[in-house]
């Protein structure tokens, strides 16, 4: 029963990290929206989450940008040996935000990595 609620959890869990990026809530901006402290705050704490727990996969966005720009061959290679650098990256900088997620560093809570999240560059509009 308690791996049950433990697992049911863990799921949970994995939904918020990934759907509340994506929310319209997040991207509100105008002459009368104000990102308040709090909201920079979670930001930064919900991009660490997303980040520790989806950090694996700059293996293969780095493997498919890869691809795209060189060849089949020569981008599976150096995109799998690049992606995994950037995974371990990526994963380190998402738990060193989740850890400083109160504190404005860097400023204005900004993210120090491009992309914000890891496919986000990818699919833009």
């Amino acid at each position: 029963m308690r791996r049950w609620i433990a697992g049911r959890l863990v799921w949970a869990a994995l939904a918020v990290a990934v759907l509340l990026p994506e929310s319209g809530a997040w991207a509100r901006e105008g002459p009368l929206y104000e990102t308040s402290l709090t909201a920079r705050m979670t930001r930064k704490l919900l991009r660490g989450s997303a980040n520790v727990v989806f950090g694996w996969c700059e293996i293969p966005r780095n493997v498919h940008m890869g691809i795209v720009n060189l060849d089949p061959l020569s981008g599976t290679v150096f995109g799998a040996v690049r992606g995994t650098g950037m995974a371990v990256v990526r994963t380190a900088y998402g738990a060193w935000e989740v850890v400083t997620f109160p504190i404005p560093i860097p400023s204005e809570y900004r993210s120090a990595i491009e992309p914000e999240f890891v496919w986000m560059d990818l699919f833009a509009d």
